[in-house]
C-alpha cells in the first residue's frame, strides 16, 4: 500500500558552526531519498532543501516534503543541515541524520 506522506523537520540545540566572532548559525536542511538497494540503477533523489532560518540552534522548518511512501518496504531519507555562509561558496555541515 502506498500513502502520500508529509515530512517535516526541527532540530535543537546544534552546535553553532559559525565560527568565533562571526554570531550565531543560520541553518537549513537538504533532504534527500536514498534509493532503494532493491532496485536497479536507483539513484538518491533530492527532494528539496527548507528555508534558512537565521541565528538558530533549533531551528522549526515551515517548508514540508510530500513523497510516496509504500509501508511494505523500508524507506531511508538522509536530512543533512547546513549552515549558510552568505560570503562563501562552500557552506559548513552542521549534521546528517538518516
Amino acid at each position: 500500500c502506498i500513502e502520500r506522506v508529509q515530512l517535516s523537520f526541527l532540530a535543537s540545540n546544534l552546535k553553532n558552526a559559525a565560527g568565533a566572532f562571526k554570531g550565531t548559525s543560520d541553518p537549513y536542511a537538504v533532504v534527500t531519498l536514498i534509493a532503494n538497494n532493491n532496485e536497479v540503477g536507483a539513484k538518491p533523489q533530492i527532494l528539496g532543501k527548507t528555508e534558512v532560518i537565521k541565528n538558530c540552534l533549533s531551528p522549526h522548518w515551515v517548508k514540508t516534503f510530500e513523497v510516496d511512501y509504500d509501508f511494505s518496504k523500508e524507506t531511508k531519507i538522509n536530512v543533512s543541515i547546513l549552515d549558510e555562509i552568505r560570503k562563501e561558496k562552500n557552506d559548513k555541515p552542521m549534521g546528517t541524520a538518516i
